[in-house]
């Protein structure tokens, strides 16, 4: 759900044309539970239910909102925490992608004693996870065609 308001700027005494804005909201309403939360370097995430960090994201009135819907939340200038390909990831030493990677394939397969597993940017061991091709490690393109190849996401 969105409210407009309308404001009328004026500039040097001239009435310029009504220009909408977007207020959101913060206090929490039934049916709407995407969390926007300003990150530590300004940039506007959302946070889906289901997302490994939605329950630690607080909504306070320092610029954090919450949304009915991820269409909503992108009309505004919000992006998606934790996204890859294309779309805005979190910026941290995490998340920075090694130019060995693929354009578009950011994803490590990694083989452990505790089996084939992949790791997406910005979780907690992508950054020290190294690919050594020659053990049948790779890199994926998205969630899906690393679990088709029979690779899990990291239990922690």
């Amino acid at each position: 759900m969105e409210t407009r308001i309308t404001i009328i700027v004026l500039l040097f005494g001239i009435s310029i044309a009504p220009l909408p804005v977007m207020a959101f909201q913060v206090a929490h309403q039934p049916g709407c539970n995407i969390k926007g939360n300003l990150g530590r370097h300004k940039l506007k995430l959302y946070y889906r239910p289901g997302h490994p960090t939605y329950k630690k994201v607080k909504i306070n009135k320092r610029g954090e909102h919450w949304f009915c819907s991820e269409q909503e939340a992108r009309n505004a200038g919000w992006q998606e925490a934790g996204s890859i390909n294309g779309r805005a990831i979190k910026k941290s030493d995490d998340c920075i992608i090694p130019p060995q990677a693929p354009k578009g394939c950011a994803i490590k397969g990694n083989k452990s004693r505790n089996g084939k597993i992949y790791h997406e940017p910005c979780t907690r061991y992508y950054k020290e996870t190294k690919i050594r091709t020659q053990l049948g490690e790779r890199w994926f393109c998205s969630v899906q065609e690393a679990i088709a190849a029979g690779w899990r996401a990291p239990r922690r």
